[in-house]
């Protein structure tokens, strides 16, 4: 199993965000997460990791929608 991690500039909202993170259950991610539009910037700095050219996970530094956290 070789995973990549791919760093995303400018990311924004796509499929693969919206089936990883947006349909995690209640309570792991901001509920905000799953009301944004496709192609909607995101906060904070976002990589994903490929296996085989399909991305299967992220992992982001969130700006917690102007909260420091």
């Amino acid at each position: 199993m070789t995973l990549s991690w791919i760093r995303e500039r400018n990311a924004v909202w796509n499929a693969d965000k919206a089936r990883i993170v947006g349909r995690a259950p209640t309570g792991i991610f901001d509920t905000r997460y799953g009301s944004l539009a496709e192609g909607q910037l995101v906060p904070g700095e976002w990589w994903h990791v490929e296996e085989g050219g399909r991305t299967v996970a992220y992992g982001w530094l969130d700006v917690n929608w102007g909260d420091a956290e």
